[in-house]
């Protein structure tokens, strides 16, 4: 070794450092890269959008988007219905039970899925003002005080339970995947299994310090709204939301027999009903695209609505994440497009997926059932679709 040259210890410190170097710069410039390719997206899809001209065919558009679902599910049904200021449209397609059974109609019953978190919610806030509990009422306060439960409890609030912040697990973990038929998960998930679950719970996070979508909170929330009134949550939707606003096809099956789609698996064959036992409030319901018609016009409107304050309410940001907003059971989300605010909520269980959602700010709303079990797959098509009729809609007139 010359007297210029370095150790070899100093030699392999100085690489090391050279090949850090190079990799944080090769960093930084793909980051940099990756925002410019976003922002170049974002201002393309703006740009799109501000170029969009009311060239009267948002009808002939969605007959479009309807036929290309339907390709890929010809056993199903599909109903849509479009608000736009004070039009409406309803498109109708496939089949009520299969090959050769009738269409669906607007008075069709589906199930709705994760829709039902949204009557869930509003159900606590018009219990809420009726003084039967607060939202700031902890789930201890409200549980009989024979069940022993876990200190986080104390600080677990109703309001976290209606925004996705209560910090529970998704489901709960003594749901177990090979102990139950996934063709009917929730039917054997009863109060018993729900309170061994709740006296168990470890928790990993402090309640109100996020925000993680929880089917397990929701159906404690509805389970809390029988524990208070006495009544099933079948009950106190019915009587507190379906009935002021004229919706007599929304709530359980009825014992009704007639007019009700048929649930269509992924593979084309038939899907079972869903049964939710104890986590009603996540996911129970039934309805069909008149009524929900009717709920989402009390929604844009709610001034007009029995039901204004309570509606109002729920529809203010009460938690926010990157991946968005969202209020009492509704998702709360600004598009890229326009800057339009969709207040929404989709569903999905086995043999049906959902979707319902308004732009107050320009007066349109969109609603869309179907009797095929997309969601099983991962197939979130329908929201794509109801999104994008949603955001035509305030550019582009129905006829």
């Amino acid at each position: 070794m010359t007297d210029n040259e370095s150790p070899p210890s100093e030699r392999k410190g100085t690489d090391m450092l050279t090949l850090m170097l190079k990799t944080a710069s090769g960093v930084a410039i793909l980051i940099a890269v990756g925002f410019c390719v976003l922002f170049a997206y974002v201002a393309y899809t703006k740009s799109l959008y501000g170029r969009l001209k009311d060239t009267h065919d948002l009808r002939k558009r969605i007959e479009g988007y309807a036929a290309d679902y339907m390709a890929k599910r010809p056993e199903s049904g599909l109903v849509i219905g479009v608000i736009q200021g004070t039009n409406a449209a309803v498109f109708a397609y496939g089949h009520l039970d299969g090959p050769g059974s009738a269409v669906p109609d607007a008075d069709t019953l589906f199930e709705i899925g994760s829709v039902t978190k949204v009557f869930t919610a509003i159900a606590g806030e018009t219990l809420a003002r009726e003084g039967v509990f607060s939202w700031t009422n902890s789930v201890r306060e409200l549980v009989p005080p024979a069940i022993d439960l876990p200190a986080v409890f104390e600080q677990m609030t109703l309001e976290h339970l209606a925004s996705h912040r209560s910090g529970l697990p998704r489901l709960p973990l003594n749901l177990e995947a090979d102990k139950v038929d996934l063709n009917n998960p929730y039917a054997t998930y009863g109060t018993n299994e729900l309170i061994d679950f709740l006296k168990s719970y470890d928790p990993k996070v402090r309640p109100g310090s996020t925000l993680d979508y929880s089917n397990l909170g929701f159906g404690l929330l509805g389970w809390l709204c029988e524990l208070r009134t006495g009544e099933t949550l079948d009950q106190v939707i019915r009587s507190r939301i379906a009935l002021p606003l004229g919706m007599t096809n929304t709530g359980s099956a009825f014992g009704r027999t007639n007019n009700i789609a048929a649930g269509h698996q992924v593979d084309g064959g038939y899907a079972p009903y869903w049964e939710f036992g104890a986590l009603a409030g996540a996911g129970f319901l039934k309805s069909s695209l008149n009524d929900l018609m009717s709920f989402v016009r009390a929604n844009i409107r709610p001034e007009d609505s029995p039901m204004g304050d309570v509606l109002e309410a729920c529809q203010q940001k009460r938690g926010e994440a990157w991946t968005g907003n969202v209020g009492y059971g509704w998702q709360l989300t600004r598009t890229l497009q326009g800057q339009l605010d969709f207040v929404w909520h989709n569903g999905g269980t086995g043999g049906f997926v959902s979707f319902v959602g308004f732009d107050r700010n320009n007066g349109n709303g969109v609603v869309m059932l179907s009797s095929s079990g997309d969601a099983m797959k991962g197939d979130f098509y329908l929201d794509t679709l109801a999104m994008e009729i949603l955001k035509l809609a305030s550019k582009i007139s129905l006829d």
